[in-house]
């Protein structure tokens, strides 16, 4: 599990009421390389939020509104090349789901609605 490090005055801070907000970073376990970071708003993940690997490449990329997936999240391989785009909202799958080939070729697109796959 990632490890907070709140060696950085500007970030990992808290409010009055003890709830995250502003910039965060959370760390490899044993490590100094970042696994994910994003901002809070009154203690809920809101903003743009990035994960990365052990070897601190970009895994994965989005949107949190009020601490639940918004928008597109965008999926990486080891080459960082897209593999899977996610469109959400409030929380749920919503939109085209766009699965890549390591080539970059569409390879299948779902559609969701308010979480459920709509049947062609």
């Amino acid at each position: 599990m990632a490890q907070e490090n709140s060696s950085s005055s500007k970030i990992n801070k808290t409010d009055r009421k003890g709830r995250k907000t502003g910039w965060w970073q959370y760390y490899h376990a044993n490590s100094t390389t970042v696994a994910t970071e994003g901002t809070y708003i009154k203690g809920m993940r809101d903003g743009e939020w990035k994960e990365y690997t052990k070897d601190g490449k970009l895994q994965q990329v989005g949107f949190f509104k009020e601490d639940k997936f918004s928008g597109t999240w965008k999926y990486f391989d080891a080459n960082g090349k897209v593999v899977n785009e996610r469109s959400y909202k409030d929380g749920k799958l919503d939109g085209e789901n766009r699965s890549y080939s390591p080539d970059g070729n569409l390879l299948k697109v779902t559609v969701f609605k308010g979480g459920n796959e709509v049947k062609k």
